[in-house]
């Protein structure tokens, strides 16, 4: 980014090395602030809950503590799944259905929860995520797309 940045002073003829060395010199990731950042386009992220076992978990939960403008979808197809102890592990895994009050914990960060079927009418929440300047968190139950166009046994 540095480098970027003097090339670009340089590329325009601007590049004054009294008033833009010692500026250089001491710029790094701890000179970028808050004011910095709003600067950046939020990014959304969709992702199944398929996806989001273990420390995929974890790592989502840390993205959306950070505090920077991301925007998370999370499609959920099964809001009854049992938490689940992973081979290996020796502590139950949560289920994508409770990543809503998950991240709700984490104090700074907006979370919608809705039904696809609900979207509509929450359309005015959902923009106000969008608008968000922290993180926030969509997470939207879709159904199960394993029992689709099947039959029940009943009816055979």
């Amino acid at each position: 980014m540095k480098a970027i940045a003097v090339a670009e002073l340089e590329i325009e003829g601007g590049y004054q090395e009294a008033l833009h060395d010692p500026f250089f010199a001491d710029f790094d990731e701890t000179a970028v602030g808050a004011k910095d950042l709003n600067l950046f386009p939020d990014c959304l992220v969709c992702i199944s809950s398929e996806s989001l076992h273990g420390p995929e978990n974890a790592g989502l939960m840390e993205i959306l503590a950070a505090g920077m403008p991301i925007k998370v979808a999370v499609q959920i197809s099964d809001i009854l799944e049992e938490p689940a102890l992973r081979e290996g592990q020796r502590e139950f895994i949560a289920p994508a259905a409770q990543i809503g009050k998950m991240a709700m914990g984490l104090g700074n960060v907006y979370v919608l929860q809705s039904s696809n079927s609900h979207l509509y009418r929450a359309r005015r929440g959902i923009f106000a995520g969008l608008d968000y300047a922290g993180p926030a968190l969509f997470s939207v139950f879709s159904g199960s797309p394993r029992g689709a166009g099947t039959s029940c046994g009943a009816c055979e």
